[in-house]
Order: structure tokens, then C-alpha cells, then sequence
């Protein structure tokens, strides 16, 4: 044994640590592809991308949710198990999840309701979901209210999240959060009512401000009765469409007056005709 130790022995090539690496529950996750629903009553569930197959044109399609009557699907998205999920309330603050943490349906299924995966308060209801892979500083996230306020924050200061939410935006008193959409610096914001009107204006005129500063900007001028959508668009067009399936696509260019950019705090411009006080959009 000596004589093998003294031709052989050479020096470790494995190092003994005193503690392993610890693992967390997300890498023991698979990182799948899967697709996440959320219904307008508040139920979110994840199902994987093979539960759908391709069809050509003219397919009937195949059922993606099981509703109740007058629920609807108000957002679908692919994303990633390991992606983040992002969820704007009415009062202003926003909660996290990572995608694995959805309970995973069937295509028949309703799903879960929010209120037992988030810690929601009193009259809480989510008006906004935002997909997020990572968390990147060229990005912000451009929040409108009912009221015609808008706020603009980079992506990134919403990454560290605490279980019972952060505060996104303060508001005002009967004020409420309505819209929230990602942004890259450089596109436009389309405000628009139920009563048909709209105003357009690039997001550089609405200055970038911290998560916790409590500052907001007027938009437009709506009265109180009016309830305001935010979008973002860097197409050459807009789709709009009334509760009685009635619709028109509006070319986006500079040289019509219908589509003019606006300053800030006007009135915009009338979007569609309101033939009946139904009708809203």
C-alpha cells in the first residue's frame, strides 16, 4: 500500500464544502411553455401550449374556458412556468406571482378565483394583468385612472414585491385604477371612453417618476361620468368596437385630422358615434 500511494497518490480534485447549495421550489419546476386565462369575475388558471392545436381558416376553434353566464375572458397570454405575472387592483396597488403558482386546468375547467392566490382587501378587484419574463430597465408601465390621471414608472421598481401588495399609484378620492400597459419609451397612448371619445399623445410628454412618489398627471379632460381605457399602440391602426358588435378601424397617420396627435389635458376627439346611451364602448 505504501508503494501504491507513493506512485499514485496525487492531490484531491473534489472540494468537500461543509453546507450544499440549497435548492429552491422553482428549480425543481420545468421550465414549460403554458398558457394563462384570466375571466373578468376574477378566475385565472394555466394550461400547457399542447392543449391547443393549430387549425386553418374557417376551424371552429376549441374551448379554451368554462364560464358563468355574463363572465367573459378579459385576458389570455403565453408565457413561461418560471415568468412573472404582474396584477394591477382598482386601488392602486399591484401583486405578484410566477406562473408555476397558478393552478394548472383543464380547457373545460373555470379555474381558480384570484382572491385565494392574492391577499386582496375589502372591494379589491383586479382591472390589470401584466406578463413579465424579466424584469428590464428600458421598459416602464404607463397606468391610467377613470379620472384621466396617468403615471409612468420603470418596470424594474416592481420587482420585489411583498405578499400583501405594494402601492402602484395613490389615488384621489372615488378615483380608481383602470388601465395598465408595458411601454418601450417611444410609442403612443390612446385614451379612450365609453361615450365614444378619445385622445392620442406620445409617452414622452408624460415624465417617468419613482413607484413610491405620489405624483400623477392629467391626460384629458373627461368628466367624472366617463370611464377611460389605456392602450398602447405602435401600429398603423386601431380597431374599435361597441357593446353592440358594431365596429371601424381608424388609420393612425399624421395628416388626418381624426387621428391627430393631442397635448395633454384636452378633450381628444370623438372617437365613434354613440347612436344609443347603451351602446358604450
Amino acid at each position: 500500500l505504501l508503494e501504491v500511494r507513493k506512485k499514485y497518490a496525487d492531490e484531491r480534485r473534489t472540494e468537500i464544502l461543509k453546507k450544499a447549495e440549497e435548492l429552491s421550489v422553482e428549480d425543481l419546476i420545468e421550465d414549460e411553455d403554458v398558457v394563462v386565462t384570466f375571466s373578468h369575475a376574477g378566475y385565472i388558471k394555466r394550461l400547457p401550449v399542447s392543449a391547443y392545436r393549430a387549425q386553418r381558416r374557417g376551424g371552429r376553434g376549441v374551448t379554451g374556458m368554462e364560464t358563468r353566464e355574463e363572465d367573459f375572458v378579459e385576458d389570455l397570454f403565453a408565457g413561461s412556468t418560471h415568468d412573472y405575472i404582474l396584477f394591477f387592483t382598482n386601488k392602486g396597488k399591484v401583486y405578484w406571482l410566477k406562473v408555476y403558482e397558478i393552478p394548472e386546468a383543464s380547457r373545460y375547467a373555470r379555474g381558480k378565483a384570484i382572491i385565494n392566490l392574492l391577499k386582496l382587501g375589502k372591494e379589491e378587484t383586479v382591472t390589470a394583468t401584466i406578463p413579465v419574463k424579466e424584469f428590464r430597465p428600458d421598459l416602464s408601465l404607463v397606468m391610467a385612472t377613470k379620472y384621466g390621471l396617468t403615471k409612468k414608472t420603470e418596470l424594474a421598481a416592481y420587482s420585489n414585491p411583498r405578499p400583501s401588495g405594494l402601492i402602484a399609484l395613490r389615488l384621489r378620492k372615488d378615483d380608481e385604477l383602470i388601465g395598465v400597459k408595458m411601454t418601450r419609451g417611444d410609442q403612443d397612448i390612446i385614451l379612450a371612453t365609453q361615450k365614444g371619445k378619445a385622445i392620442r399623445f406620445s409617452e414622452r410628454t408624460v415624465r417617468e417618476i419613482g413607484r413610491a412618489v405620489p405624483s400623477h398627471i392629467k391626460s384629458c379632460r373627461y368628466s367624472y361620468s366617463d370611464v377611460i381605457s389605456v392602450s398602447n399602440r405602435r401600429s398603423k391602426g386601431i380597431l374599435n368596437r361597441n357593446c353592440a358588435y358594431r365596429g371601424s378601424r381608424i388609420v393612425l397617420c399624421e395628416d388626418l385630422v381624426v387621428c391627430r396627435r393631442d397635448c395633454r389635458r384636452s378633450k381628444g376627439l370623438l372617437n365613434n358615434y354613440q347612436q344609443k346611451p347603451n351602446q358604450h364602448y
